[in-house]
């Protein structure tokens, strides 16, 4: 079984700046959220696909790309225009996604309005066996453990550790048997 990646571009133009918290990651995912289907939006929010105790919800989004400077007080000020890129397996969710911003001109980023001018379908990259892949979001890497008093604790994975390629790989694997793929 051979899983397709839907990647879509999302451009936005808006008058003076986009300022928005230096971590605004939260804002970019209800902003998803919120421009699909609502039974999806949903389903893929609180359920997902789930596999042994985690729940995939198998979409990921770029930062926001365009000029920008962090403000003093911890804000990041865009100057337009602003892409946004977004891949899915869930060719369901992408084309979702793109029929309900195109119902509208302006969507909110936060409180800042903003004019839609472009949704573009990007080419599925070849795959070979080795590829170098660049990110265009962090990736975050933790496992969660639980101390001698019963507390839970999350730890942070570096990318300069050995076990943080370790556990991208388990993620991978993990992510392929959700799938059904063994």
């Amino acid at each position: 079984m051979f899983f397709k990646t839907m990647r879509i571009s999302i451009g936005f133009n808006f008058e003076g700046t986009l300022v928005l918290p230096v971590q605004y990651n939260e804002i970019i995912q209800g902003f998803i959220y919120r421009n699909l289907d609502e039974s999806l939006a949903n389903w893929l929010h609180n359920h997902g696909i789930i596999y042994e105790k985690r729940r995939f919800k198998f979409f990921t989004f770029s930062r926001l790309m365009g000029k920008y400077r962090i403000r003093k007080d911890g804000m990041i000020e865009f100057s337009p225009p602003v892409e946004l890129q977004i891949a899915s397996i869930n060719e369901r969710m992408i084309e979702s996604l793109v029929e309900n911003l195109l119902k509208r001109e302006y969507h909110e980023l936060s409180s800042n309005i903003c004019q839609l001018i472009k949704i573009e379908v990007k080419k599925t990259p070849e795959y070979s066996k080795r590829k170098i892949v660049r990110a265009l979001s962090p990736i975050t890497i933790y496992s969660t453990f639980t101390t001698k008093n019963g507390r839970r604790k999350t730890y942070y994975y570096s990318p300069f550790e050995a076990d943080w390629e370790k556990q991208i790989v388990m993620n991978l694997v993990r992510k392929a048997k959700a799938l059904g793929i063994n």
